[in-house]
Parts: C-alpha cells; structure tokens; sequence
C-alpha cells in the first residue's frame, strides 16, 4: 500500500531541491540542475549514493502522503489567500479522474474579485486536452460545436466524459436549464431534443445525446441562479480582505512588469512541477471510484450540526462525501486497494472532507455566495441583535 523509506529523502520548497542522505545534506537546487544529464550522477557522488537512489527518491516524493494544507500552500504561488475556493476546485479537478464523481461549483462575486483568474489557475494543474474554457455559448451553438454527428442514428453525440467545462461568464439560462440533468448525473447518457433550423430556414428536431459526466464550473458576477441549479455546485466566492488584496495586486505587479520573467518563474516553479507531476500520478494510476467505509460515522458527524434536515441536505452531503474522495485519491498510493481501480478512504480522508465542507457549509446550505453571507453576518445581524 505504501513504499518504503528511500535511502536518500527528496525535499521540495519554492527555494529548490535538497537532497538528503544520513547525515550528508545538499541543495537546493533548480529545475535546470534537474534537467542536466549529468546531475543525478555528480549528486549520487555527493551523496555516497547510487544513482538509482536518487531516481526512487523523486518516486517516493511525487507519491508520499500529503494534505490540504501543502496543497494549498502550492496553489498560493499564483492564488493568494482564498483557501477553500482554491481546494474545493482542485478536489473537482481530482474527482474528474473518477467514473462517477465529478462536482460542479459556482464562483461568485463582485466584478475583478478573481473568480475566473482562480478558475483559470487551478485547472492549469490539469490535462489541457480535458479542458475546455467557454467564453459565452447559447444553448443550440454548445451541443453543436462540442458534437458529432451521427449519420445512420441522426444523433449528434457530445462526449463530455471526464472533461472540465469552464464558463468564463454566466451562460444564458436557458442553457443551465438544459444541463440540470447532467449536473445532477440523472443518467450516463442524456437524450436532448432540440431545434434547429435547415438550409431552407425550416424549424426541425434534433436528437442530441450527452455521454459522460463533466466538471462543471461557472464563473458569474451576479448570483442569478435558478434554485435547482444553487443545490447542484458549490457556491464559492472570492476573499476580498486587504490582506488578500495587497497581495494579489504585488503579484500582478510582478507580473505585469515582467511578463517573460514570470512566466519563466511559474514554469520553473519546483513545487508546482511537483503538483503536476502529482496530478499525472492520479490519472495514469487510472482509478475509477473510491469507496467510504465508515458510513455511520458520516452520518452522525452530520446530524450533529444538522438538527433540522431539509430536502437539500441530501445534496450537500454528497459534498462532503466528494472532499473526502477527494483527499483520499490524493493519497491514493497509501490507500487500501480492493481492486485495481478502486481504493478505499480512510479516517484521516473523512476528518480532512468535513473540515474543508465547513469552510464553505453556512453559506452554501442557505444557496448564498459566501460574500452575500458575510455581508449578513458582519453587518445586518449584529445590527439586529
């Protein structure tokens, strides 16, 4: 379930790479010392190694156990503050991996609070190929333009299978009506009638069918949603504190005033190159589900901070199972295997699922964008009391 302890530990900051073995320490170094032929066997010298030891080192660092916590410390090279938005959208990226437990989430908030720029950077720890960015669609161009058809069934079939939609802007409504059944994974495949117009300008139906479950993600100023949709994501918005904001305007700055030179610094980022080399890990490990054992205990732990129960609940504790899915595909080298795509979460994925839910639970289980809900909790309800 695990691999043993390498004769040589690799350790990873922002600074570099550092390489340690018994008492002899060496580092850091960069991504361009990495890249060098010669490297691995100028360190194993250093090191009184092999250098085959080195190679089990980078191994055993890309699938050691890790947490919420340092992931969210990577994401902050280009994110900054916005905990759980940034770890709630790296759990959907994680999920799309999965048969059938991709999520869907809505960032909400005011204009130029950074829903779409976090959007943007989370996913680009992923496969570009499942990605997709959609800037506006209506509801007839998205089934067209993502379709094939079918001569001999007449079918346009739109392959959506383990792909990640991202809406840049709220798309029309009429459009979210259409993909309720899809968010709500109502069946594998969905049959649409819809239509469309001939050469000639005459009105005809077309059978459109979705295959597969996306991770869908909308990014909108205004919460406009419909309340089927609000019980179908996660709501998150943007922080919005000047610590966050001083922040972020020093990183756009750097930006800005060097582009080249950013980019170059994000490229050869040591931490980031971990996450995606972590990423890849998770795809090609190829795992389809992830089972939770401990049922009871899930239900109990959200019982006591539901009293009340309504119809939604039943949705929002699918969340929480997500996270704790989730984590555990994080770690899924040190998860018990039942079969060879499927692992099994343990206490430790359960505590992590809960404590990210709570970070977003108030607002989300009253369908309010958490800035909304800061606004009721800092100003109208002391004004109340």
């Amino acid at each position: 379930m695990s691999n043993p302890e390498p004769k040589v530990v690799q350790k990873i900051t922002a600074a570099g790479y550092y390489y340690k073995s018994g008492t002899r320490d060496l580092g850091p170094f960069t991504v361009e010392q990495e890249q060098n032929p010669n490297f691995d066997l100028e360190l194993a010298k250093g090191l009184d190694v092999e250098p085959k030891d080195i190679i089990a080192a980078r191994l055993h660092t890309l699938t050691r156990p890790t947490t919420f916590t340092e992931i969210a410390e990577v994401l902050g090279s280009t994110v900054r503050h916005d905990l759980a938005n940034k770890l709630i959208l790296f759990c959907a990226g994680v999920l799309n991996f999965t048969d059938s437990d991709q999520v869907n989430i809505l960032m909400s908030g005011e204009s130029s609070g950074g829903k779409t720029y976090t959007a943007q950077e989370v996913v680009s720890y992923f496969p570009q190929d499942s990605i997709r960015l959609i800037a506006a669609a209506s509801p007839t161009a998205f089934f067209h333009d993502q379709g094939k058809w079918d001569e001999e069934s007449h079918v346009l079939s739109v392959d959506l299978k383990q792909k990640i939609l991202v809406f840049l802007d709220q798309p029309d409504y009429r459009l979210q009506e259409r993909l309720r059944p899809l968010a709500s994974h109502d069946q594998r495949e969905l049959l649409y009638k819809i239509t469309d117009k001939n050469r000639r300008g005459a009105l005809r139906t077309k059978n459109v069918k979705l295959i597969g479950y996306p991770t869908i993600i909308f990014c909108a100023a205004k919460l406009t949603l419909d309340e089927q949709e609000r019980t179908r994501v996660f709501i998150l918005s943007p922080d919005t504190d000047q610590e966050k904001l001083q922040e972020s305007i020093q990183l756009r700055i750097k930006r800005d005033g060097n582009r080249e030179a950013f980019k170059e610094w994000i490229d050869n980022h040591p931490q980031r190159k971990w996450l995606r080399g972590r990423v890849n890990s998770i795809q090609t490990a190829n795992l389809k589900q992830v089972i939770v054992e401990d049922q009871d205990e899930i239900y109990n732990r959200f019982i006591e901070t539901h009293n009340r129960l309504a119809p939604r609940h039943q949705r929002d504790v699918s969340r929480i199972m997500a996270l704790i899915k989730a984590h555990a595909l994080l770690n899924w080298k040190h998860r018990e295997k039942v079969h060879e795509d499927t692992i099994i979460a343990s206490k430790e994925d359960v505590d992590a699922g809960f404590w990210l839910y709570q970070q977003v639970a108030k607002p989300n289980e009253l369908g309010l964008a958490p800035h909304l809900y800061e606004i009721w909790d800092t100003v109208i309800k002391p004004l109340i009391k």
